[in-house]
């Protein structure tokens, strides 16, 4: 029994010494549109930067994948910070939140026109993005603090649009006094974003059997397994767990 605890022990520190990879913020003044992206997942081509100033973290996120970006707009995106630069959950901004859409049907018919239309540089994402929720959650030890986001005063700003190319960009500014009591030197963030779960074959999570990404054909109501698109696309059902560290400057 004893030897068993001093193993459980061993495996608990080495799992919390796991490293990861480690990024330098830049001055929130020096950005400007010419930035390079500091950080980039290749599995799903996410381009992340981190700057901040003397009372608010930044954080910008880019991608151009397709599924990544489908994930985000049907499904939320959440922004763990970790102030122990490791990778302990608690404290996250959570934008967009999902909810059950409400969309018409000619909305649903011309939004998934223009995904099935589209290549993975030229998707058009205004449409969909229009339909995200506008409500902004930051929890931090379940304290949770709700933020409009088309709220210029909100003390959480958070932005996602799409630029001319139909790259996917995400902007959000957090005050350093939400986070914790005084400006931390550094910190660990996780990018996390849900799979399609493969029951939504069955039941949407939009509660819609019309489900806006779904390009596979439907019997009587019910989605065709032969020809479902999580089948034909698995990535689709890939969670996005993307963490790393930054040092953040004076």
């Amino acid at each position: 029994m004893y030897k068993k605890l001093i193993i459980l022990a061993l495996s608990f520190v080495l799992l919390s010494c796991v490293s990861l990879p480690v990024y330098q913020s830049i001055k929130e003044s020096d950005y400007n549109n010419e930035t390079i992206y500091s950080g980039y997942d290749s599995d799903s081509r996410l381009r992340w930067l981190v700057s901040n100033d003397s009372l608010n973290l930044y954080i910008r996120i880019d991608t151009d994948n397709p599924t990544t970006i489908k994930k985000v707009v049907n499904l939320g995106m959440k922004i763990q910070i970790d102030t122990t630069a490791r990778k302990k959950e608690g404290l996250f901004l959570n934008y967009p939140v999902f909810e059950t859409s409400e969309l018409s049907r000619k909305d649903k018919k011309q939004i998934k026109t223009q995904v099935n239309n589209s290549n993975e540089r030229t998707i058009k994402l205004g449409l969909m993005l229009q339909k995200t929720s506008s409500l902004v959650k930051f929890v931090k030890n379940d304290e949770i603090h709700i933020f409009n986001a088309y709220d210029k005063e909100a003390d959480v700003i958070v932005k996602i649009n799409a630029d001319d190319t139909g790259n996917m960009q995400y902007y959000a500014k957090i005050p350093f006094s939400l986070i914790s009591n005084i400006k931390p030197d550094v910190l660990s963030l996780g990018i996390n974003i849900e799979g399609f779960d493969l029951d939504m074959q069955e039941k949407p999570r939009n509660n819609n059997s019309d489900n806006i990404f779904d390009n596979g054909q439907q019997r009587n109501g019910r989605h065709s397994r032969a020809t479902s698109s999580f089948e034909q696309r698995p990535e689709l059902a890939k969670d996005i767990d993307v963490w790393f560290k930054v040092n953040l400057i004076n």
